[in-house]
């Protein structure tokens, strides 16, 4: 009964599964892989509101940076961000990149720019950092989802292999002669776990890596 209590509180918490793989204290269970689910879903939806509109009538051609504006993060950094210029039927367009970093770009530099054939001043760069920026939000979204749906099943199969030896254990307090409720039974493993009488630790990695 003392091991289904505890791979129940393992299923809900994971306190320590990562005794598992040597990362003691690495905290999932139910509940971080919920929030990781959460945390994954904001990073794809951010990913997604930061890539550009898609043109139904783009055309490609060549632009050069022009000139690079300077800016200060948080920390006082500078920051430089690349304003593009292109030519479309003898006139001349630009718009400043909406991604800032710490290395200043090369004025002059030759870029690859997409722009809409009714409204050349719908225009965006599809190289470089630029184009490739909201992927990265994709791509780190959609592990972080997937890597915690798998803890999601881990701690779910914890938790109803758990409850299964937690009711096979009380059943077989009831034929022994024991008279205790189910949350005398709780209460009491709670007090114990405290008081030092059930290693917490030790018996859930005990238990996980006996499955593996």
């Amino acid at each position: 009964m003392t091991a289904g209590a505890v791979l129940v509180a393992e299923g809900l918490f994971g306190t320590i599964r990562g005794v598992t793989d040597g990362r003691k204290g690495k905290k999932g269970g139910l509940f971080g892989g919920i929030f990781g689910v959460v945390f994954g879903l904001i990073f794809l939806g951010a990913g997604n509101l930061m890539a550009p509109d898609e043109l139904t009538d783009g055309v490609e051609t060549r632009g050069t940076i022009v000139e690079v504006e300077e800016g200060r993060n948080s920390d006082g950094e500078t920051m430089y961000a690349p304003r593009y210029g292109y030519t479309v039927d003898g006139e001349e367009y630009q718009f400043t990149s909406s991604v800032r970093s710490s290395g200043r770009p090369t004025i002059g530099k030759s870029v690859d720019i997409l722009y809409s054939a009714s409204n050349p001043a719908n225009a965006y760069r599809t190289d470089g950092i630029d184009g490739k920026f909201h992927l990265i939000f994709v791509g780190a979204g959609g592990m972080v989802v997937l890597l915690s749906l798998f803890s999601l099943l881990v701690s779910v199969a914890l938790i109803i292999f758990g409850v299964w030896l937690f009711i096979g254990g009380r059943r077989d307090r009831r034929e022994a002669g024991a008279s205790s409720g189910f949350f005398s039974d709780l209460i009491s493993l709670a007090q114990r776990a405290r008081a030092g009488a059930v290693d917490i630790e030790q018996t859930a990695a005990v238990l996980i890596c006996s499955e593996i």
